[in-house]
């Protein structure tokens, strides 16, 4: 049972990586501002819940509970979770400092893009109350 609640941390934790990676882009383009909008708050909850939970316990939450689970479950799992995810994708096995450097580069980024998109939508939005006509 233990095990099962792993694998789904896991998954979860793999779904919401692919979530915000794929977001990404929305974040630039904005070719359907609601989606762009929504990638966007995404993001910056991503950015905020990614910071608080490694101030408070130096590492993504999702990792603490995976490893807690499959500690639990009598599994050994080594590293953090981007480590093994990247291990298990790309077939290296990062240092747990690399893995984190590299993370912080992209919230990083991910803090930049979605607050330049944030400015984007605000500046587009017309003024509260008025609504914009059209000569036709």
């Amino acid at each position: 049972m233990l095990s099962w609640l792993a694998v789904l941390s896991d998954s979860l934790h793999v779904l919401f990586m692919i979530a915000w990676a794929f977001g990404l882009p929305l974040l630039f383009w904005h070719r359907w501002p609601r989606l762009s909008f929504a990638c966007t708050l995404y993001a910056v909850a991503f950015v905020i819940l990614s910071q608080l939970s490694h101030q408070l316990l130096g590492e993504c939450f999702f990792t603490t509970l995976s490893r807690s689970l499959w500690a639990s479950a009598g599994v050994h799992a080594d590293g953090t979770f981007t480590g093994r995810l990247v291990n298990w994708v790309a077939g290296v096995r990062p240092t747990t400092e690399t893995a984190v450097l590299i993370w912080e580069i992209a919230i990083v980024g991910t803090a930049v893009a979605a607050a330049w998109s944030l400015l984007r939508h605000l500046r587009r939005r017309p003024p509260s109350g008025k609504t914009l006509s059209h000569p036709c």
